[in-house]
């Protein structure tokens, strides 16, 4: 059965790992509680737990931030910049209050602009009183002309007729606006209103339906101005004749001179239209789309280089360029100094990624923004997740992500982010890695999430199974993948060679012993494996002794059969000299006989003097035979008798072995008879052989 937390009770079949899980879980099996808190309706991110929403008044990575106060409750989840604001407050965190006299107390949130005046005000921030004469203390917001007509004015427009049509219905009204903002300017100058000022007036400033003026969300600075004639008289829709209020002039002169206007964001301009109050002021003026704060920054988009000076009235269409800062400048080389005069500025266009004839519509998918009128993107480059030719309208498939879906996510079980590519189920398909599993494995690893290594001679192997693209493995490893280490006690390539440590265990590359103690016996070479050639042994391959009977001894040991006048255990020393033969034990080195006249396990000491033929027994140095008149174990005792035969006694107690012919006796001191032929028996005295007679 699937995991009970799986959502609607599905699994993937052969793994049984959701497919989404409950709110409040997550994991392959939706078997862990999601760990935050505050997360939107506590639905986490199946794979890492973490928020795909942050409830409802906080921001943060971890949802752990609260929005600013002003917030109308939610905010951006990164910035933390609020996404509406609270009534009467605006800007980014909405920490800014909306200017007194709004009506209602609202205003706009980028720039504070007020959307309806309280009555009796106008302008932008409502910050200027209506004229005291305007019907029900109303004006109109952009100009502060008053709402209502004057019974003169009523007049001439019902004395236009009814059967003009729309079109001269329009000119009436426009006619009568300007008859209107120019009585007020020339409410303090003598002479007359001309109606060609007026006919002007209408043709300068026609019904622009096909395009969005952006102007009221500027936000302006320039060269320091005269408190009469602010910047802010500059975006006030009032475009002269010059008066307080109305244009801007700037407070001296200066080499450089200029006047900005600062979105709330980057903007598409497409057209820049400039009144100017005297034409000699504005000539060689140039603008400027910048996104930076410099001055001058940016691009320069348009230079007045014509001859003579320039109309008071300009419409600039060649600064097409995407930019948040508009910029007119002026430059005199000194000493010549200039001033900024001004009265109006229109810019048109829309912000980016928006587009259509009121920019009513979104091209949010374009990374560098679209074309304001078709909503075609300005770059080749969508945003992360989505791609198409021209609109970047076409999302992702389940297996690609990132800008304009180039990247390819390879999860084990297919789908993943168009965003961040990260796998709807985690894992990764053999042969890839990454949180998107968009990376292939290196040269030397392979396997699910490339966590295997492959050490191949030729350094490169299949991402899937690991087998190496050029057969055969580095020094140090084997198998069809080169990802088995040698076993122990054997080394280098495929493993083939052994190293002979005295204390087992090498590097499996290079055969360097781990223990320092060096080789076993017999091998020698940093790796221990080379084995001595005949005739040599030990550690150190020294040679076999000479005094072998074979040139080959054991490799280990050195030992081997000796040679006559050799011994030990490798025949390396000689028998003592006088060794018979010269022979001697191999271990010890004891002579195994001696020369006549010596003695010992060396045969070093010589035999007593009075041993007969000078021969002695080897290990006690006794005498074998004394020599006549002598007895005694080393013969150094003389016979004691007289009467011994030849003077020869018994070599233990000195006793006759034999009487002196004509004695008998236990000491021969007795006479045979007379008549005996000589001898006699030792004992009994009786003659032996024959006697003689008398």
């Amino acid at each position: 059965m699937c995991p009970i937390e799986c959502k609607g009770n599905t699994c993937v079949k052969v793994t049984g790992s959701c497919t989404v899980c409950e709110p409040g879980f997550y994991g392959d099996i939706c078997d862990k509680a999601c760990p935050l808190r505050n997360c939107k309706n506590n639905i986490c991110y199946q794979t890492d737990g973490q928020c795909t929403e942050c409830a409802t008044g906080l921001y943060g990575a971890v949802c752990d931030q609260i929005c600013p106060d002003n917030c109308n409750k939610e905010c951006d989840r990164i910035t933390g910049v609020c996404n509406e604001c609270k009534t009467g407050f605006y800007y980014a965190f909405c920490d800014k209050s909306c200017p007194q006299n709004c009506k209602g107390d609202t205003c706009n949130k980028t720039n504070g602009h007020c959307k309806e005046c309280k009555a009796g005000y106008y302008g932008v921030h409502c910050d200027k009183m209506c004229p005291h004469d305007c019907n029900d203390n109303f004006c109109i917001q952009t100009n502060g002309y008053c709402a209502g007509l004057t019974d003169t004015i009523n007049t001439a427009a019902v004395g236009i007729g009814v059967g003009c049509g729309v079109v001269i219905l329009v000119l009436v009204i426009l006619v009568i606006v300007q008859t209107r903002r120019l009585s007020m300017k020339h409410r303090d100058n003598s002479g007359p209103i001309q109606m060609s000022d007026i006919l002007q007036q209408v043709k300068k400033h026609e019904i622009k339906t096909d395009i969005v003026n952006l102007k009221n969300q500027l936000e302006l600075d320039a060269t320091p101005a005269n408190i009469n004639y602010p910047v802010s008289g500059t975006t006030d829709g009032n475009y002269g004749p010059f008066a307080r209020d109305i244009c801007m002039a700037s407070l001296e002169g200066a080499n450089m001179v200029w006047w900005r206007g600062t979105l709330p964001s980057k903007a598409r301009i497409q057209k820049i239209d400039i009144e100017f109050r005297i034409a000699d002021h504005a000539d060689g003026f140039a603008l400027w789309i910048s996104n930076d704060t410099g001055i001058p920054s940016g691009n320069k988009c348009y230079e007045d280089v014509d001859a003579g000076v320039p109309n008071l009235t300009q419409n600039i269409t060649s600064c097409n360029r995407t930019g948040r800062r508009v910029m007119i400048i002026i430059t005199r080389t000194p000493p010549r100094t200039e001033y900024m005069d001004v009265c109006e500025v229109d810019i048109y266009g829309c912000f980016t990624h928006k587009y259509g004839d009121q920019c009513q519509f979104n091209c949010t998918h374009c990374k560098h923004g679209c074309d304001p009128d078709n909503g075609v993107c300005d770059s080749t480059h969508c945003n992360a997740g989505w791609t198409g030719p021209q609109y970047c309208d076409q999302a992702c498939s389940s297996v690609t992500f990132g800008e304009n879906c180039v990247e390819e996510c390879h999860c084990k079980t297919p789908g993943c982010n168009g965003v961040t590519g990260l796998c709807h189920t985690q894992g990764c398909q053999t042969g890839y890695h990454g949180t998107s599993c968009s990376q292939g494995c290196s040269n030397t690893t392979f396997g699910e999430n490339c966590s295997s290594m492959c050490h191949c001679e030729t350094p490169r192997c299949d991402s899937g199974t690991g087998h190496c693209i050029v057969t055969g493995c580095a020094a140090g490893w084997k198998g069809e993948s080169c990802d088995t280490q040698c076993s122990a006690n054997t080394f280098g390539k495929d493993c083939l060679l052994t190293c002979h440590c005295k204390t087992p265990g090498c590097n499996h590359v290079t055969g360097i012993c781990f223990s320092s103690d060096g080789c076993s016996d017999e091998y020698i070479g940093s790796s221990c494996s080379k084995r001595c050639d005949d005739g040599f042994f030990g550690p150190s391959c020294a040679p076999c002794s000479t005094g072998c009977t074979d040139p080959v001894c054991n490799r280990t040991s050195g030992y081997c059969s000796c040679k006559d006048g050799y011994h030990g255990n490798d025949c390396s020393q000689m028998c003592p000299t006088k060794c018979k033969g010269p022979t001697c034990a191999k271990v010890t080195g004891s002579c195994t006989g001696c020369d006549q006249g010596f003695y010992g396990n060396a045969c070093l000491d010589r035999c007593p003097v009075n041993c007969g033929t000078n021969t002695c027994f080897q290990y006690s140095g006794f005498c074998t035979v004394c020599e006549p008149g002598f007895y005694g174990d080393i013969c150094d005792k003389a016979c004691q008798l007289r009467n011994c035969k030849n003077n020869i006694c018994n070599q233990t107690d000195g006793q006759c072995t034999e009487c002196a012919p004509g004695l008998y006796g236990a000491v021969c001191d007795q006479i045979c008879p007379d008549n005996c032929n000589e001898e006699c028996d030792r004992i009994t005295g009786v003659c032996n052989g024959t006697f003689t007679t008398t």
